[in-house]
């Protein structure tokens, strides 16, 4: 119930009605009737009419006493108790990767764009020497960082639209980072040959799919790229093994980086042992011979890159294999 106040309004109505009664009874007489039939319908509706008035009169003022003094106050709802859901749409950035427009959202952009290698780059830069020495110790210590780039590699899968190097350079990387977590994760140990068959696991993730590295090197890499130079990039985590570079393969310089690698190996006398009429080189040559013989002879490769001239009829050694850890 909201109470309810005597206004001008209303004093006004009781004043009216008090100036009726005294106009009727000077009309009329002591006893308020009226002297005739027509005089007492017209005295009936002017009272009908103050009626309707006053009620009208006294219902406006009480609307009005209740706009502007309400007995219960006002609910106004807070603007922070008003549900909101935004949905927050990624917001795209443009890269330029190898003469492409590579859009990526700010999500991924957080570790940059996967052709950039990154965070491998940083690993390498930080725990391999210059002539391949490998601090896997530093690396298990630093675990979450080689995490990241490996969750790059699982989450960003080779697409058929990439260009030749970026793939290229996508396997190469996946290998080695690969190869690494398998060593951290085993260290420490003396040798990969300490593992059981470590080149036919398949623990390597990449999008839905698993791989061995067996399947990266033979099954994909060597049939797509039929690049005998790749053999130099890959890395085994021994001694004998090529070295593995201290920066991440990269799809603007990879067939740059493949023939500084090739020839750091072949000349690497800890590796191969060169002279003109004989030659003692390491067994990947023997291994994987058809690779190295696709183009020409086995010395006209070795020719290639050799800062030692080699004759064509030279004898053919091959070295037994260091498979001691790389580090």
């Amino acid at each position: 119930m909201f109470p309810v106040k005597i206004s001008q309004a209303g004093m006004t109505e009781n004043l009216s009605g008090i100036a009726l009664a005294v106009l009727l009874w000077t009309c009329t007489g002591s006893s308020g009737q009226p002297d005739s039939k027509g005089e007492q319908q017209q005295i009936g509706q002017q009272q009908e009419q103050e009626r309707e008035s006053g009620s009208r009169r006294k219902l406006e003022a009480i609307q009005g006493q209740q706009l502007i003094e309400p007995t219960e106050p006002l609910q106004i709802a807070a603007a922070s108790n008003r549900p909101t859901t935004i949905e927050k749409k990624p917001v795209l950035t443009v890269q330029e990767n190898d003469s492409e427009m590579d859009f990526t959202s700010i999500s991924e952009n957080k570790t940059g764009s996967i052709h950039l290698h990154e965070i491998w780059d940083g690993i390498l830069q930080k725990y391999v020497s210059e002539t391949g020495r490998v601090d896997y110790a530093g690396i298990k210590k630093d675990r979450s960082t080689l995490d990241k780039y490996l969750e790059q590699l699982r989450g960003n899968p080779l697409q058929e639209s990439w260009t030749k190097p970026q793939q290229l350079a996508y396997w190469i990387n996946a290998y080695n980072a690969f190869t690494v977590d398998l060593i951290i994760r085993n260290y420490p140990l003396q040798t990969i040959m300490d593992l059981h068959k470590p080149w036919d696991q398949k623990f390597i993730q990449l999008g839905d799919k698993s791989y061995s590295l067996n399947e990266i090197e033979h099954e994909i890499v060597r049939p797509t790229f039929k690049d005998a130079r790749v053999h130099f990039a890959f890395v085994c985590a021994a001694v004998s093994c090529p070295k593995l570079l201290n920066q991440a393969y990269m799809p603007k310089t990879v067939d740059q980086q493949l023939d500084a690698q090739t020839r750091y190996f072949l000349n690497t006398s800890g590796k191969n042992q060169l002279s003109t009429k004989l030659v003692k080189i390491s067994k990947l040559f023997d291994w994987y011979g058809e690779d190295f013989t696709s183009q020409g002879t086995l010395i006209e490769f070795l020719n290639k890159y050799s800062k030692q001239e080699i004759s064509a009829g030279a004898k053919v050694e091959f070295l037994e294999y260091d498979w001691k850890l790389n580090e």
